[in-house]
């Protein structure tokens, strides 16, 4: 696996990491040579069951029991991350007319929302 995957994937719990080590190998696959992992995030997906998502310099990638999708952030208008729970956030993704709703750990959150709007240029909501 590739060393920038591997790192980002420490900040995920160790019993997610092992729910989607599957998954993390189909995106590494994914990724191009020369493409960076900025954030990784991972939970249950709104319709899709568990999933690994992952922000790169490019794109958002992601992969869940029999699925995988990727994101160019051309076609992204949106991200946010619902913070009302103490342990855990929602992070909205609104891209090409699709909404993706993932329940994730709050720092993985955090970081994983911050990397999008730095990569595709989306400002901070107010």
């Amino acid at each position: 696996m590739r060393p920038d995957l591997e790192q980002r994937l420490a900040v995920i719990p160790r019993r997610l990491r092992a729910r989607h080590g599957d998954d993390a190998r189909r995106l590494d696959l994914m990724l191009a040579p020369d493409e960076r992992v900025r954030a990784v995030t991972a939970g249950p997906l709104l319709g899709q069951g568990n999933a690994l998502v992952v922000v790169t310099d490019r794109r958002i990638l992601g992969a869940g029991p029999g699925w995988t999708t990727s994101v160019p952030y051309g076609q992204l208008s949106g991200v946010v991350a619902d913070r009302r729970l103490v342990l855990l956030s929602t992070v909205t993704i609104h891209a090409a007319g699709r909404v993706w709703a993932l329940r994730s750990p709050r720092q993985a959150a955090d970081e994983f929302v911050a990397a999008v709007r730095q990569a595709a240029g989306l400002a901070s909501p107010v």
